[in-house]
């Protein structure tokens, strides 16, 4: 799978460099609106990295802002969004899993809800109610990673 590759690190260099005046090898010393543009992007980073620490944006928004992901891979982070939200919704409303086989058996209840939409004839699936299934299907596997893979609850 092909990804694309942004040197964030390279671009926040750059920006500070253009913050404090740093004469650019190519373009020059930055003017003001170079300066105003790079200090923007830089609260706008500060701002970001607050909202995910504080469980207010998922990892997917930070990498769909800026652009760290293909479009080619937007249905898979879109996917992987809803996912993950669920993942979140459902573990705030309901209590951890209370072992791997509590955990599994929620898994294997979805995907038999799944299998029921895979298994009927395919002009008259209900595409996005085996989508909702597909991302159920996930998000259970996340909680189950997060609830079920730890030394208190896996070994139980």
């Amino acid at each position: 799978m092909a990804r694309l590759k942004i040197d964030m690190a390279g671009a926040l260099a750059n920006a500070i460099d253009q913050l404090k005046g740093v004469e650019h090898p190519l373009r020059g010393a930055p003017d003001e609106d170079s300066r105003a543009s790079s200090a923007a992007m830089l609260e706008q980073i500060v701002e970001h990295c607050q909202l995910l620490k504080s469980g207010r944006a998922l990892p997917t928004d930070f990498l769909s802002f800026y652009c760290l992901t293909a479009d080619v891979h937007a249905p898979l982070v879109n996917a992987a969004d809803y996912a993950l939200t669920e993942a979140i919704v459902a573990a705030r409303a309901r209590p951890p899993y209370n072992s791997a086989h509590e955990g599994f058996a929620i898994i294997h209840e979805e995907v038999d809800e799944l299998k029921a939409h895979v298994w009927t004839n395919q002009k008259r699936r209900d595409l996005e109610a085996m989508k909702t299934e597909a991302i159920q299907v996930a998000a259970t596997a996340i909680r189950f990673a997060a609830d079920c893979c730890t030394e208190e609850r896996g070994r139980r």
